[in-house]
């Protein structure tokens, strides 16, 4: 027969565990509430490293990126790094436009195997890493951008600098990618206005 003791005894042990398991879970909820508020940061943080140094654990990338759900599905990327010129220096101005530039590229490849993830970084220009299986993807981001720089400057009367990354296989080489399109936009500005 079990006593009286031991019935309480358990009855405790379960009542703790239960209140241990709800602490827990909603610990769970407050963490994943956090993360998925601040997914977009996160996002771009990450991308921000993996695009200015080499990644130190590279087989992890690439769940990371699952984790993250970030919409890097290659087989190929190239980075794109825009800079924009307008009347009004205004960081905030250029932020806007910089922002309607993503969508406007965006807009423009929908529907084509091409793919793009893009955020505005610490240096106010626009990174955008394009996912796509086409045979010459930089004379196709070329036309892309090209495009986009005419309805800019039609819309918004702003200049726009575009340097183009070499095409990578991996994520893990996207430093490579990202350091070629800073070397041209720093060249592309000094060329003028109407090149990419």
């Amino acid at each position: 027969p079990v006593n009286k003791d031991e019935i309480n005894s358990s009855i405790a042990k379960a009542i703790a565990q239960i209140e241990a398991k709800r602490k827990t879970d909603a610990t769970t909820i407050a963490l994943q509430h956090i993360v998925n508020n601040n997914l977009p940061q996160l996002q771009d943080a990450f991308i921000s490293n993996l695009l200015r140094k080499e990644p130190r654990a590279p087989n992890l990338v690439t769940e990371k990126i699952k984790k993250l759900n970030i919409p890097l599905l290659g087989p190929q990327y190239t980075t794109a790094l825009i800079a924009i010129r307008t009347d009004s220096e205004d960081s905030q101005n250029k932020e806007i436009v910089l922002l309607l530039l993503r969508d406007m590229i965006r807009s423009f490849i929908a529907g084509s195997s091409t793919s793009v993830y893009a955020f505005v970084n610490s240096d106010n220009r626009l990174v955008c890493i394009f996912n796509t299986s086409i045979s010459d993807p930089d004379n196709y981001i070329e036309s892309v951008l090209i495009k986009a720089q005419s309805q800019l400057l039609q819309s918004r009367n702003a200049h726009l600098y575009a340097g183009i990354g070499c095409t990578v296989n991996s994520p893990n080489d996207l430093h490579s990618s990202y350091s070629g399109a800073l070397s041209s936009l720093k060249y592309q500005a000094l060329l003028g206005d109407e090149n990419i």
